[in-house]
């Protein structure tokens, strides 16, 4: 079965496009962190451009990429859940390219970007727009169950 769950962040604020059968999708790269040994760690302390993350290409299509542009930005903690896809193209110097991308059926949100608190927040990728939550103000004491 072709499963992944990736946790990274975002390197780049996520932008809206349209295809040409008018989908809206978001194409976006995650950085998820590597597990490095300590032994690793100490070898490579003074060394600048080692790497300790992997950068994976990811799309997100409909509801799924208008949730991300609208409450992701760059550096933005998520979750996120799809499949790998590989395909092969041909690029202008006739040379046969080979390239793989996380195709995201679902994510999870550990922050919105564009909320006025700063707590974490968790939000399905299925719907358009998250639900708004409900402030103490808004409740009347008799909507209380208990």
């Amino acid at each position: 079965m072709n499963t992944t769950t990736l946790y990274g962040r975002l390197t780049a604020d996520p932008e809206l496009q349209t295809a040409s059968n008018g989908n809206e999708f978001v194409r976006f790269t995650l950085a998820v962190d590597r597990r490095i040994s300590k032994k690793t760690r100490e070898e490579h302390k003074d060394d600048p451009n080692f790497q300790k993350a992997d950068f994976l290409p990811c799309v997100a299509w409909k509801g799924t990429a208008h949730l991300l542009s609208v409450h992701c930005k760059k550096g933005s903690p998520i979750n996120v859940k799809g499949r790998l896809e590989s395909s092969t193209y041909t690029n202008k110097q006739g040379e046969r390219r080979y390239s793989v991308e996380v195709r995201v059926d679902e994510v999870d949100l550990l922050s919105f970007a564009n909320s006025s608190k700063n707590t974490a927040n968790t939000a399905p990728a299925k719907s358009a727009e998250p639900p708004a939550a409900p402030s103490a103000q808004d409740i009347e004491d008799e909507e209380i169950p208990f």
